[in-house]
C-alpha cells in the first residue's frame, strides 16, 4: 500500500501540482461556500415551514449524499478520462511511459494522484454525511451500503474512464476504443440505476429487507448487490489498466483472460435471472438471452489479434510437422470467439432448463442466434486479415454488416412479405417475446441455411490469408511449400 499510494512518484507529483496553496483555495472557496448554502437554506427553510428534526436531517443527508455523488462519480471520472490526454498534450507521456514502476503502480498514481482535490472533499463530505443519516434515524447497515456503494461505482466509473481514455491515446487501436464506448454506453442505465435506488431510499428511509434481490438461492440488499458487481467489474478494469500499460498495442483481452471475464458475466447474470427463469415468466428466457448475448458480442472486439501480431505468433522456427498451422489456429480471433460462444450456449442450455423451456425450441434457437454471431464475427475477422492490403476495406465490410442487419427489414416492408423480417437478427432474436408470431418450420430451417451460405466466401477467404502466412513464414525458413499451393494477396 505504501509503495502504491504513499511513496508513488506519480501521487506526489500530482500532489505538488493540484494542492498548492495558490491553486488550492479556489477549490475550497467553492466548496465552503457551497456548504455554507446548503446549511442556510435548509435552516431557514426548516424554521418557515415548521418541520421535525428528522425530515430536517434526512434533507441534508440527501443534499450532502447528492455532493458525494458528484465529487466522486462526476468531476472524479472527468479527471480520470482526461488524465492520459492531458500527458500527451503536455508532451509527458513518453517520460511516464519511462517510469521505473509497475504497471498497478502507474495505475494507482493516475487514478488517485489526479482525483486528489476530489478525494479530499469527499472525505470532508463523508463526515455530514454520516452524521444526518444517523441522525435523521438511518440504520448503520445501511450507511454502509451506501458507503460501499459510492466507493464502488467511483471505483468502477474512474477506471472505466481512464482505460477508455488508454484506449483512445496514441498506442492504442480504434477497435479498443470501440468497445470501450459501447460499454460506456451499456454502462450508463447501471450507473444512473444505481442512482436513482440510491436517492430513492434515501428520501424513502424503508426497511432495509424491502430492498432486497434475488441472487441464486439468496436474497441481499439491493445496494449492497450493486456494489458488488460494480466492485468486481471495477477488479477487471484495473486489469486491464495493467495489462495496457504493460503490454501496450495488445488487445484489452487475452485469450483466457476473455473467457474468464465472459464466464464471469454469465454467472452474475444467471443468478440474476434464475429466480425469474424459476417463476416461469414469460419473457425472463427471451430477457436472458439478450443480457447474456451482450458481452459475447462485445468481447471479440476488445480482445482482436490483427494481422501483425498473426505474423508474430508464427515463428518460422515451428514451421515444421504442421506445427505452425496449429499455432495459427490457436493464435486465431475465429477459435478465441468459438469459445466464447460455445461458453454462452452452455450457460443458455442451464437457463433453458432451469425454465423447463422445450429443448427442441431452445435448440433452434441457440442455432439461429449462433449463425447469426458466426456470420458478424467473420466478418470481423476479414477486417483483420484483409486491412494491411486494403485500408478502407472497414468501411465497406461495415456496410455489408449494416445491411445484412437492416435488408431483410426492408424487403419484408417493400414486399409485403412478413417472413422475409425474420432473416434480420434484430426480427429474430425479439420475436422470442412474441412466440405466437414467430416463423414456420420451412422459414427456420432456411434462415440457417442462409447464415450457412454466407459464411462460405469469408471462410475461404480468411483460409486463403491464412494460407498466405503460413507461406510467407515458410518462404523466412526455406521450407518447401507444398503442391498445389500458391501464394495469394
Amino acid at each position: 500500500m505504501n509503495k502504491l499510494i504513499l511513496s508513488n512518484p506519480l501521487v506526489r507529483r500530482y500532489y505538488r501540482s493540484l494542492l498548492r496553496p495558490s491553486s488550492f483555495w479556489i477549490y475550497l472557496a467553492i466548496y465552503v461556500s457551497v456548504v455554507i448554502l446548503l446549511l442556510f437554506v435548509n435552516t431557514v427553510s426548516a424554521g418557515s415551514m415548521e418541520i421535525s428534526y428528522d425530515e430536517f436531517s434526512r434533507g441534508l443527508f440527501t443534499q450532502f449524499l447528492v455532493i458525494e455523488v458528484f465529487l466522486l462519480w462526476g468531476w472524479a471520472t472527468y479527471n480520470s478520462a482526461t488524465v492520459l490526454k492531458g500527458e500527451i498534450l503536455n508532451r509527458t507521456y513518453d517520460f511516464f511511459r519511462l517510469l521505473p514502476l509497475s504497471a498497478l503502480q502507474k495505475t494507482c498514481g493516475l487514478l488517485i494522484g489526479r482525483n486528489l482535490p476530489a478525494l479530499l472533499f469527499a472525505a470532508i463530505s463523508l463526515v455530514p454525511v454520516v452524521g444526518f443519516g444517523l441522525l435523521g434515524r438511518l440504520g448503520p447497515a445501511m450507511e454502509g451500503q451506501i458507503v460501499f456503494l459510492l466507493l464502488a461505482v467511483a471505483l468502477f466509473a474512474n477506471s472505466l474512464a481512464l482505460l477508455a481514455s488508454g484506449t483512445a491515446s496514441r498506442t492504442q487501436t480504434r477497435t479498443s476504443t470501440t468497445v470501450w464506448i459501447l460499454l460506456v454506453v451499456f454502462g450508463a442505465p447501471f450507473a444512473l440505476g444505481a442512482l436513482f435506488s440510491l436517492i430513492e431510499h434515501a428520501s424513502g428511509m424503508g426497511k432495509i429487507d424491502e430492498y432486497s434481490i434475488a441472487f441464486y438461492a439468496i436474497r441481499v440488499p439491493a445496494l449492497l448487490l450493486i456494489g458488488l458487481i460494480a466492485l468486481y467489474f471495477a477488479v477487471w478494469n484495473i486489469l486491464g489498466l495493467v495489462r495496457k500499460f504493460t503490454l501496450e498495442g495488445e488487445p484489452l483481452f487475452g485469450r483466457t483472460s476473455a473467457l474468464l471475464y465472459l464466464l464471469g458475466c454469465e454467472v452474475i447474470a444467471l443468478g440474476l435471472f434464475l429466480p425469474l427463469l424459476r417463476g416461469r415468466q414469460d419473457e425472463a428466457y427471451p430477457m436472458w438471452l439478450l443480457v447474456s448475448l451482450v458481452p459475447v458480442m462485445l468481447i471479440p472486439l476488445g480482445s482482436v489479434r490483427t494481422f501483425d501480431s498473426y505474423l508474430e505468433r508464427c515463428n518460422p522456427l515451428r514451421c515444421r510437422d504442421g506445427v505452425l498451422r496449429r499455432v495459427l489456429l490457436t493464435h486465431s480471433n475465429l477459435t478465441l470467439n468459438v469459445g466464447l460462444l460455445i461458453l454462452w450456449a452452455a450457460f443458455s442450455a442451464i437457463a433453458a432448463l432451469v425454465s423447463e423451456t422445450n429443448m427442441a425450441e431452445f435448440a433452434y434457437h441457440a442455432a439461429g442466434i449462433l449463425s447469426f454471431c458466426l456470420v458478424l464475427l467473420l466478418l470481423l475477422e476479414l477486417y483483420v486479415v484483409y486491412r494491411p492490403l486494403y485500408n478502407t476495406i472497414g468501411t465497406f465490410l461495415g456496410f455489408l454488416a449494416v445491411m445484412y442487419l437492416i435488408v431483410p427489414l426492408i424487403l419484408a416492408a417493400a414486399m409485403r412479405v412478413a417472413s422475409l423480417r425474420f432473416y434480420s437478427f434484430f426480427n429474430f432474436f425479439f420475436y422470442l417475446f412474441d412466440p405466437s408470431e414467430g416463423p414456420s418450420a420451412a422459414v427456420k430451417a432456411s434462415i440457417l441455411v442462409v447464415n450457412a451460405l454466407l459464411c462460405v466466401v469469408p471462410v475461404l477467404r480468411i483460409g486463403r490469408r491464412y494460407a498466405s502466412i503460413r507461406l510467407l513464414r515458410q518462404t523466412m525458413t526455406g521450407t518447401r511449400f507444398p503442391e498445389g499451393i500458391q501464394r495469394v494477396g
